[in-house]
């Protein structure tokens, strides 16, 4: 524990050596930060890491943060270790680490490296250059991405001022990145803001008929656009596509009601496949409008037993089932023919009763 034992162990030729002569300098409470400035130009990767985490106990600390930006100039892009250790050691003393890296480097941060620690550097000045990374053409889809899921850690009108700045942006992937500035706003967004409703229109137009363009429907509950997303479950009545739709129909104003007059007007054909669609939806709502039909003793027995079948595959259209059968209020003409179709659902609880 003798300081001048540590201060030889600082200058040792051995990294292992001057990592522990560091920790030993936090443990026996010696003089920490000149420890840190004393080693900034240090080799060692090991050694800068442990120099970065170490300033997290100086906090509010301008010294500190001055040195931390200096070890952030020698951080290399790739570097997830030196990464983690920078925001480690900046996590209570962000803003004046950005301030004096931003010194430290003239302003030039739009490097690999910078770009890293603009990712990492948990303050809200490094939102608007978030944004700017977002917007460059040079920009890779994943690091793109990956700056996108950085602005989950922030709340705030700064937050959506950086997000809301990407409603200009010149890029070839220009829909996606609006897509992802409205997914990341904070919620409920406001979607009587202008900009905010341009950019809903933007996407509405050029996502139509995409995975997109259901997800922005169903954020912003967009009932308007329920006989848009009808037709997209009508075109894809064997897929996924479709049945996200209906999923996301009934749970807009009205939407129920347009699937059900939909159903009700459509042709035999076209109803036993709606009829499968929308088992396949596993959607309480729409699984309903199915099964009052198959109660309903003015259906023919083929249809109402067909309409079974397709329910039978999901828990809340069995269950639906199983509830009119337990009050005896199932027609009796499909009676016998329905046990028979209970017994292969995949639900332990509807085979035992069955």
């Amino acid at each position: 524990g003798d300081s001048n034992q540590v201060d030889r162990a600082l200058n040792d030729s051995d990294a292992r050596i001057r990592l522990v002569a560091l920790r030993a300098t936090r443990r026996y409470g010696y003089d920490l930060l000149s420890s840190v400035e004393a080693l900034i130009g240090d080799p060692s990767p090991l050694v800068l890491r442990e120099c970065a985490t170490a300033l997290r106990t100086l906090t509010g600390s301008s010294r500190g943060a001055r040195a931390w930006a200096q070890l952030a100039k020698r951080h290399v892009a790739g570097d997830r270790w030196s990464l983690e250790g920078l925001g480690i050691g900046s996590d209570l003393n962000r803003e004046r680490c950005f301030d004096f890296w931003m010194q430290a480097n003239d302003g030039q941060w739009n490097t690999p490296a910078g770009r890293e620690i603009v990712w990492r550097l948990k303050t809200p000045k490094c939102l608007p250059l978030l944004a700017k990374i977002i917007a460059s053409p040079e920009t890779e889809q994943a690091e793109r991405e990956r700056c996108f899921r950085a602005f989950d850690f922030f709340s705030g009108p700064e937050k959506d001022r950086a997000l809301l700045s990407l409603a200009n942006v010149d890029h070839a992937d220009r829909s996606t990145i609006l897509a992802l500035a409205l997914k990341h706003l904070e919620r409920p967004a406001p979607k009587d803001d202008p900009k905010i409703e341009a950019i809903i229109d933007e996407l509405l137009l050029s996502s139509k008929g995409t995975k997109a363009f259901l997800t922005l429907v169903q954020s912003y509950r967009l009932s308007e656009s329920r006989q848009d997303v009808l037709d997209m479950a009508l075109a894809h009545l064997s897929d996924s596509l479709g049945y996200e739709a209906i999923r996301v129909l009934v749970e807009l104003n009205q939407g129920d009601e347009l699937l059900d007059q939909t159903f009700e007007n459509a042709d035999r054909i076209l109803q036993s496949r709606l009829t499968n669609l929308i088992g396949s939806s596993r959607s309480e709502k729409a699984a309903n409008i199915v099964l009052e039909r198959a109660i309903d003793p003015s259906v023919s027995a083929d249809q109402r037993l067909e309409m079974v079948r397709a329910l039978n595959t999901t828990s809340t259209g069995a269950r639906g089932i199983l509830g009119y059968m337990e009050l005896d209020e199932y027609p009796k003409d499909i009676w016998n023919e329905t046990v028979d179709i209970l017994v292969t659902c995949a639900y332990a609880n509807v085979v035992d009763w069955a």
